[in-house]
């Protein structure tokens, strides 16, 4: 296991009164401090939502931000556990979530840079990349991040989804990246091995929601998780990211500081 240092999940191991965590997480998602952009774009509003409300699930617009709203909210919430990327690709966005949250404590992408067939109707990186592009890039990838930041502090293993996430323990990632293959039976297989990877309090995140696939896939799986997710969150950028937070556990009568610590820190950032 990829963790047996000891343990990475640094969300609250319960909170007191869910109900007020929720409107708390939310409102500081809403109220974000920092905005990618300068003014709010329109044209998002209708995109997955009425699908997403449709199954059961609360769902809002974010329309000032894009992905990285993710990362700094980690920071901004003091999670400082471990994450995962899943489809590192040129390693991009790698770097800027590493930027945007430097108190998280290791970051791991996985990526096959293998040569894929393409699935019908769809052409992405896997299958239109030769193997030799693609074992390059890989190498590039892998020396420039490494090589930029704190030795222990991000690593790109070249794994399947399905190979890495038998190399991570359940409930032991704050944050979870989903940008691997975009067809619909991937994404879905990647939500569904991975969720269960994401401690309780931690998230769940993913990109391109312009793909049908990626749409269907994730309207079908918080549909399936509803009980365990309170709000699915959609961001401005032209492609759409999507998050959400994994429920955390309510506190027992001796646990109670725990959960209020959370929403205590949520005021102060406020």
């Amino acid at each position: 296991m990829l963790d047996a240092a000891g343990a990475s999940c640094s969300a609250p191991p319960c909170v007191s009164n869910y109900t007020m965590w929720a409107e708390e997480t939310t409102r500081r998602v809403l109220n974000s401090r920092h905005h990618t952009y300068p003014w709010k774009r329109r044209g998002r509003e209708a995109f997955v939502c009425p699908d997403v409300r449709h199954a059961g699930v609360p769902c809002a617009y974010v329309p000032q931000d894009d992905r990285l709203l993710l990362p700094r909210l980690m920071q901004e919430l003091g999670y400082r556990g471990d994450s995962a990327e899943l489809g590192v690709w040129i390693e991009d966005f790698s770097k800027l979530i590493l930027k945007a949250w430097p108190s998280g404590r290791r970051h791991i992408g996985f990526d096959p840079y293998l040569a894929q067939p393409c699935v019908k109707h769809e052409r992405d990186k896997h299958c239109i990349t030769s193997q030799s592009d693609f074992d390059g890039i890989y190498s590039k990838t892998k020396s420039r991040l490494e090589g930029q930041f704190t030795a222990g502090r991000v690593s790109v293993l070249r794994n399947t989804s399905v190979e890495a996430a038998q190399l991570v323990r359940n409930g032991s990632l704050d944050f979870v990246y989903v940008d691997a293959r975009h067809d619909y039976r991937s994404v879905k297989e990647d939500m569904g091995l991975w969720w269960s990877k994401v401690c309780r309090g931690g998230v769940l995140l993913g990109h391109d929601l312009i793909w049908p696939g990626v749409r269907r896939a994730v309207v079908e799986f918080v549909a399936k998780q509803k009980d365990d997710v309170h709000q699915v969150f959609i961001t401005a950028d032209h492609v759409s990211s999507w998050f959400f937070f994994r429920r955390p556990r309510e506190c027992g009568a001796g646990e109670a500081r725990a959960g209020l610590a959370l929403v205590r820190l949520h005021r102060q950032l406020s």
